[in-house]
C-alpha cells in the first residue's frame, strides 16, 4: 500500500520528453503541453490566460468550439470560467455600426407601421359608420327619406356662410350616428391654421377621430391618428390622403350632381366632381391623390381592399 502511494506521487512529478516538447502530467489523463493543458488531444485550459484563450477562439471559432464540444469539464479544468471580453474600440465600432443601420432602417419601419395603422383604422371606420347607418335605417327608415339630415347653412350680414353657430351641427350626429357608435369624447377645434374652418371632432376608442364638414355636413373627415391639430397645421395640399381621409354621406338629394357617385350609397370615399375616369383618381389636378390635394386618395385605398398600394404617392 505504501509502495502504491509512493509510486503515485512520483508519477505526478514525472517530467518526460516526447517529440521534442516538454510534457508534465497534471492528472492521470491530462498533460501540460507548452502553455496549454491538454486532455485527450482537446484544449481544456490555457496557461496564456484570458488573452491567449480568446485570441485562439477568435482566430478560428469553428475549430475551437468543434474541438471543445465533447470535452469533459471539471471544477479544475473547465474553461467556462474564462470569459472573453471586448475591447473598448470593438464596442464603440459595434455601437457605431448599429447606429448607422438604425438610422437607415428606422424611417422605413415607422412608415410601414403607420401604413398598417391607416389600413386597419380606415377599414374599421368604414365598417363601423356604415353599420351605424344601417341601424339608424332600421329605426328611422331608408336613408333616402332622411329629409332633416342636412343642416341649413346660416349666413352673415355679407351673405357669407357663418360657422359661428356650430352647436347646431351636433343635431344629425346625435340623432343618426351617436346612438350606434362608441364615441369617447368630442371637442370643437378652431383657429388651428389660417383659413381653416372650425369643426367639431368626435374621438373613437381606438385613438382615431372624425368630424363633419360644416357645410351641410355632407363630407365626413377621418383622422387615423390622434394628432389632429398637428395634422391641420400642415400645408393643405399635404393633409388629405396622409393624416386625414375624406368620406361623403349623401342620403338624399339626387340633384346634387357633384356627388352623384356618392348618392344614397351609405358612407363612401368622397368623389366630389369625379369624372368617372379611374386614372383621374391620381391625376386630377384638383382632387387627385398624386397631382391634386389628395381628396381621391381614400377611394384609391378602398379599391385596393383597404390596403395602401405600392405606388401610393403620399407619406404618413
Amino acid at each position: 500500500m505504501k509502495e502504491e502511494i509512493k509510486n503515485a506521487k512520483i508519477l505526478e512529478k514525472t517530467v518526460r520528453r516526447e517529440n521534442g516538447k516538454i510534457l508534465k502530467r497534471v492528472q492521470d489523463d491530462m498533460v501540460v503541453q507548452g502553455d496549454i493543458v491538454v486532455q485527450d488531444d482537446v484544449v481544456v485550459q490555457d496557461d496564456m490566460g484570458m488573452y491567449g484563450h480568446c485570441e485562439r477562439m477568435r482566430s478560428n471559432p469553428a475549430n475551437y468550439f468543434a474541438r471543445s464540444a465533447d470535452k469533459v469539464f471539471s471544477l479544475f479544468t473547465s474553461h467556462l470560467s474564462q470569459r472573453c471580453a471586448f475591447t473598448l474600440a470593438e464596442v464603440l465600432i459595434t455601437l457605431g455600426i448599429i447606429g448607422v443601420v438604425a438610422a437607415l432602417t428606422m424611417p422605413t419601419l415607422v412608415q410601414n407601421y403607420k401604413k398598417k395603422v391607416v389600413e386597419t383604422r380606415l377599414a374599421k371606420f368604414y365598417s363601423v359608420m356604415n353599420n351605424a347607418i344601417r341601424m339608424a335605417e332600421a329605426y328611422y327608415g331608408p336613408q333616402d327619406t332622411w329629409s332633416d339630415y342636412y343642416e341649413t347653412d346660416e349666413y352673415d350680414d355679407d351673405h357669407n356662410i357663418s360657422y359661428e353657430k356650430g352647436g347646431k351641427y351636433d343635431t344629425h350626429v346625435n340623432k343618426y350616428f351617436a346612438p350606434y357608435l362608441k364615441i369617447a369624447g368630442s371637442e370643437e377645434i378652431r383657429d388651428v391654421a389660417k383659413g381653416l374652418l372650425p369643426q367639431k371632432v368626435y374621438y373613437l376608442a381606438d385613438g382615431s377621430a372624425f368630424s363633419f364638414n360644416l357645410h351641410e355636413n355632407r363630407e365626413i373627415i377621418f383622422y387615423p391618428f390622434n394628432n389632429i391639430k398637428k395634422c391641420l397645421q400642415r400645408q393643405q395640399k399635404d393633409i388629405e390622403g396622409s393624416c386625414m381621409f375624406t368620406f361623403a354621406f349623401i342620403p338624399t338629394g339626387s340633384e346634387i350632381l357633384e356627388y352623384k357617385y356618392n348618392f344614397s350609397n351609405g358612407m363612401q370615399p368622397a368623389l366630389l366632381l369625379w369624372d368617372g375616369n379611374e386614372d383621374s383618381l391620381m391625376s386630377n389636378t384638383t382632387k387627385g391623390c398624386k397631382d391634386g390635394n389628395g381628396g381621391y386618395c381614400t377611394e384609391i385605398i378602398r379599391r385596393n381592399g383597404w390596403k395602401i398600394p405600392k405606388d401610393y404617392p403620399r407619406k404618413f
